[in-house]
């Protein structure tokens, strides 16, 4: 899957007391961002509903700097990314993750 060129890394938010921890296995692409989204949903078992999901920010993945914590609520919350070519307005899909249970 590319967006304009440039890979697509795989994020994994592992539970945290006070946020979720968005992991990349790779930066970015060059003129590429992360949208980093999240959805209270009732349980961990639950998978969210992508137009449900709600932006939490945006952050470029780079060489030593492979991790960003969005702060969050105790809760449960389903995760997604989506890839943005800022330049172009460019997006990918949106990437469902995982959900996580934060506290």
């Amino acid at each position: 899957m590319t967006v304009g060129g440039s890979p697509i890394t795989e994020h994994r938010p592992p539970t945290s007391q006070s946020g979720i921890v968005f992991t990349a296995n790779s930066p970015n692409g060059e003129d590429v961002t992360t949208e980093l989204l999240l959805q209270r949903v009732g349980s961990v078992h639950s998978r969210g509903t992508p137009a449900l999901m709600r932006t939490q920010g945006f952050f470029t993945f780079t060489e030593g700097m492979l991790s960003t914590t969005v702060p969050a609520q105790p809760g449960c919350y389903a995760c997604a990314v989506r890839f943005v070519r800022p330049s172009t307005g460019q997006a990918s899909g949106l990437v469902v993750v995982g959900t996580v249970r934060v506290g």
